[in-house]
C-alpha cells in the first residue's frame, strides 16, 4: 500500500532536493526516472533540461500541484498495488487539481492500481470514484455515485436542508 499525504510542510529553507527526498526511500535512479515519468516529469524518449531540472529542485520552492506528484512518486516507488490519498488536491490550485486527478485515474488504468482518495468533493467523486463510501459516524451508504449518493443520503451526511444541482459540461 502506499500513501500520499494530504500535504507534506515543507520550509522553504529546508535544502532537501527532490532527489536526494525519493532516495530516503529507493536508490535506484531508473526506478526514480521512472516514478517521475510516471507522474509526467521526466519525458520518456529524453530528458530535457527542464525535466531533469526538477531532480534538483528544493521541495519547498515547488507549486503545490508539483509537490503532490512528487509524493505520488515517492509513494510508487514502493511498487503499491494500492495507493491511499488523503485529500489529494488540498492547497492545490485549480489547474492543478485538474492535473492531479487526470494522473490519479491515468495511473488507476495504466497501472491497475486500486486507489481509495478521502474527498469532500462530490463532483470529483462522482468523476473519478467508480465506487464510494460515505461516513458519518457509521456508514452511511456504498455503492456506484450514482446510485449511493442523493438526496436522504446528503441529508444525513450533511442536515436536511441539502439541495443537489445539477451541472453539465459543454
Amino acid at each position: 500500500v502506499g500513501y500520499v499525504p494530504q500535504k507534506l510542510a515543507v520550509d522553504k529553507d529546508l535544502p532537501l532536493t527532490v532527489n536526494e527526498f525519493l532516495r530516503l526511500k529507493e536508490n535506484s535512479k531508473e526506478k526514480i526516472f521512472s516514478a517521475l515519468r510516471n507522474v509526467g516529469f521526466l519525458n520518456e524518449a529524453k530528458h530535457s533540461h527542464n525535466d531533469m531540472r526538477v531532480l534538483a529542485t528544493r521541495l519547498g520552492d515547488l507549486s503545490g500541484g508539483e509537490l503532490q506528484r512528487v509524493l505520488i512518486a515517492y509513494a510508487l516507488l514502493a511498487d503499491p498495488n494500492v495507493l491511499l490519498f488523503d485529500e489529494p488536491t488540498a492547497g492545490v490550485d485549480v489547474a492543478g487539481e485538474e492535473t492531479v486527478y487526470g494522473l490519479i485515474n491515468k495511473l488507476k488504468n495504466e497501472k491497475d492500481l486500486t486507489i481509495i482518495f478521502i474527498s469532500h468533493e462530490l463532483e470529483i467523486v462522482n468523476k473519478y470514484a467508480d465506487s464510494v463510501l460515505c461516513l458519518n459516524k457509521e456508514k452511511i451508504c456504498f455503492g456506484m455515485p450514482s446510485t449511493a449518493i442523493n438526496k436522504d443520503v446528503l441529508d444525513q451526511m450533511y442536515g436536511e436542508e441539502t439541495h443537489i444541482y445539477h451541472h453539465h459540461d459543454d
